[in-house]
């Protein structure tokens, strides 16, 4: 009886032994493993450290694929009406249309995506009106997303009622003004020019005013030889 205990005993110290050992190699494996997730979780967040410079040096944001699904194959006309009706307005500056499309992946940079939009801008006069330095406004109607904020329902809806006025009165105060400086200045007081665009609307004025100057002007009287 006292051999089969002293076996019995002798087996399991040596499983003990043999479980204790494999306790430790599974030990000395996790923390290996843990100093190897360590490890790579610094070359983690270096490597987003190194992204995160990289982008602001170059003026990279990170993609808005929400907007990018929304844009892509459209024209960059489209692109640009968009993101205004998005916004909830037609007036505009073009960097920040640029910097969204950036945004949004349709460009790899900043600078690419400001020069694309000026250029369209340029090329659409039709549905864009420059309004100030880099200041664009949609001109034939808003986008058709486009709605008032309740903040703006109650302003007066000033018609081209007294337009010629209007704009004489503006190029008294301002003669150095072109058009489209005039016609920006009525848009931003509440001017709803109708079907019309602002600009033909204020060139037509600049007509009807130089030709009342002109009917004004004194006639000079003929001399008569006696």
């Amino acid at each position: 009886m006292a051999e089969r205990i002293t076996e019995y005993e002798r087996a399991s110290q040596e499983l003990l032994a043999t479980l204790e050992g494999a306790k430790a190699r599974v030990q000395e494996r996790i923390e290996r493993e843990r100093g190897e997730l360590a490890d790579v979780e610094t070359k983690i967040a270096a490597v987003k450290t190194a992204l995160a410079v990289y982008r602001e040096h170059h003026d990279i944001q990170r993609p808005d694929v929400a907007l990018g699904d929304r844009l892509r194959k459209m024209p960059v006309r489209d692109m640009i009406l968009t993101v205004v009706a998005e916004d909830r307005t037609p007036r505009f500056r073009a960097n920040h249309i640029a910097k969204r499309l950036t945004e949004a992946g349709m460009f790899s940079n900043m600078a690419h995506a400001a020069g694309t939009v000026y250029s369209t801008l340029r090329r659409n006069k039709n549905r864009f009106i420059k309004i100030g330095r880099g200041v664009y406004q949609v001109t034939d109607g808003h986008p058709v997303s486009y709605r008032p904020s309740d903040a703006t329902k109650d302003r007066p809806d000033r018609r081209s009622t007294g337009l010629v006025d209007a704009v004489l009165k503006i190029r008294t105060a301002h003669p150095e003004w072109d058009r489209a400086k005039v016609a920006g200045a009525m848009l931003r007081d509440g001017w709803v020019f109708g079907d019309s665009k602002p600009v033909f609307a204020v060139s037509a004025a600049f007509a009807s005013i130089a030709r009342l100057q002109k009917d004004r002007m004194p006639q000079p009287r003929l001399l008569s030889i006696s």
